[in-house]
């Protein structure tokens, strides 16, 4: 919403700054396998986890000057982050589960990930919408107003990724 209603970006734009994510994610994943197999999983996991905090990070001080090349390396970052903390998870998640039980918890294990992504990305719009909303009506710019509230839900969202640090240590202890 802040590249397309604040940047000016196009959609297509957009996308492709968003497709930064899903190729370094897509890229990093098999390094990660290979990795969880040779070290502890809550390595990787944290490692991945601290990637994306950091990116998430970085993403919150971007400004209307950022290049749309800048903002495509603050969203590839996160892309490595999250290829190397949820294929790990969801691999040791999994690694335990008789034969017979693997297709149905990969099923859910899909859904819950689509269901919670999307619980998200609404909770992220609303919030967005109403605090921009909200900061017009007390006569902040739209400008302003968007970037404001883009930076609290990347802080937001760095926060939860914090938090999950002490969740991923503990996987892969018996």
């Amino acid at each position: 919403l802040w590249m397309q209603n604040t940047l000016g970006f196009s959609p297509l734009t957009t996308g492709l700054v968003f497709l930064a994510t899903a190729l370094a994610a897509s890229s990093c994943s098999p390094l990660a396998g290979r990795l969880i197999d040779r070290y502890p999983p809550q390595w990787c996991i944290g490692v991945g986890l601290v990637v994306t905090t950091l990116s998430l990070i970085g993403l919150a001080q971007l400004t209307a000057t950022t290049p749309v090349w800048g903002i495509g390396l603050w969203m590839g970052l996160r892309g490595i982050g999250l290829g190397c903390a949820y294929l790990p998870s969801t691999t040791v998640g999994m690694k335990d589960l008789p034969e017979q039980s693997v297709a149905q918890a990969s099923a859910m294990n899909n859904m819950s990930r689509r269901l919670v992504s999307s619980l998200g990305l609404v909770t992220l719009s609303i919030y967005y919408d109403m605090t921009v909303g909200t900061a017009m009506e007390q006569g902040v710019s739209h400008t302003d107003a968007s970037a404001n509230a883009m930076h609290h839900a990347c802080l937001a969202l760095a926060a939860i990724a914090v938090l999950c640090l002490p969740l991923a240590w503990r996987l892969g202890i018996a």
